[in-house]
């Protein structure tokens, strides 16, 4: 009787909000948001079978998960939890209950999982990766917070150089997002950043920051670009490079900085209010 579907929108079918939950009548009728102050990103969801919740993969920052919400509570509850990102496009749920999915992780870029109600946790099925971590030294993954200049939260994830020696302060890569509607995320990410092992293995630490106008942190932090591209987004960054220094891991002399679609717009904005990145 209702169809469910995602969109990048509020309550009032506006763009350009973090992607959200909304069901209208199959016959058509008004559109409703289902949860319109939910902070996070839904990325996708299906019904379950009994029609009384939905399933949906969820994207808080540097994580995405399952989670379920209740029709009826419109509280939604995480499902899976970890320091990784279950692949949006991967998922999917058997008429049984049981789900399906991939799960990027910072040392296995996707093998297959399950979970089914009932489960202690997700089971890996698959082990087409063991050898990554076997056969390669691989980097540590960390997330990190700081505030922005007007003191917002931000966070991001920091990749740590392979035989990091706690003391010691390292050369740091700067690393930017596109979109800027997306979040970087525990894992090995998109096609982007597969090399950030062998930057990590040439001594280099790096930082992702989710700067102002990524998603999954709330409609005011996503829609902060609108009308006006990155008002706050570089000193975001600029303050995440302060973080690494102050814990001692950046070297603030050996600097680089690098992006890619609106995240190279950024790079193109932090060279004209700084000369603190060498490259």
């Amino acid at each position: 009787s209702q169809v469910l579907f995602v969109a990048r929108a509020n309550h009032r079918q506006e763009p350009y909000y973090n992607a959200n939950l909304f069901v209208v009548p199959a016959k058509g009728g008004h559109v409703r948001a289902l949860m319109p102050d939910f902070e996070h990103e839904v990325l996708r969801a299906g019904w379950a079978t009994d029609s009384k919740s939905i399933w949906m993969i969820v994207n808080t920052g540097v994580r995405l998960n399952l989670f379920q919400v209740d029709l009826a509570s419109r509280k939604p509850r995480e499902v899976t939890n970890g320091d990784h990102a279950l692949v949006p496009q991967s998922w999917s749920s058997t008429v049984a209950g049981r789900h399906v999915f991939m799960i990027d992780e910072p040392t296995r870029i996707g093998d297959i999982w399950t979970w089914a109600p009932g489960d202690a946790g997700p089971k890996r099925v698959t082990g087409i990766y063991d050898y990554l971590d076997r056969d390669f030294a691989l980097p540590r993954q960390e997330r990190v917070e700081w505030k922005g200049a007007d003191g917002v939260r931000v966070e991001g994830v920091l990749t740590y150089p392979i035989d990091y020696k706690p003391g010691t302060r390292y050369p740091v890569v700067v690393h930017l997002h596109g979109g800027p509607e997306a979040s970087d995320r525990f894992g090995w990410g998109s096609i982007f950043f597969y090399y950030q092992p062998t930057w990590a293995a040439r001594g280099y630490a790096i930082l992702r920051p989710n700067y102002r106008g990524s998603s999954g942190y709330g409609n005011k932090f996503y829609r902060e670009p609108v009308g006006g591209y990155f008002k706050n987004s570089h000193q975001d960054v600029l303050a995440g490079v302060d973080r690494l220094v102050a814990m001692g891991i950046a070297d603030p002399d050996r600097l680089a900085m690098t992006g890619w679609s609106a995240g190279g717009h950024l790079v193109n904005k932090l060279i004209t209010f700084t000369t603190r990145f060498k490259a």
